[in-house]
């Protein structure tokens, strides 16, 4: 019984999640292209600079 009612709570938080990505005029797009970004610029300092070294 536990687990089913786990199971629900989470599809709801991901159609909340979707719906707040989607929904005309929402600020969603914009925060995962930052969340992205700045992933991204994380993994490329921690890399030191993201490219091959060429010997």
């Amino acid at each position: 019984m536990g687990k089913d009612f786990g199971v629900f709570l989470i599809g709801i938080v991901y159609l909340a999640v979707l719906f707040v990505l989607v929904r005309p005029g929402s600020q969603g797009p914009r925060l995962v292209g930052n969340v992205s970004g700045g992933l991204a610029n994380l993994i490329k300092a921690a890399t030191g600079g993201g490219t091959w070294a060429h010997g």
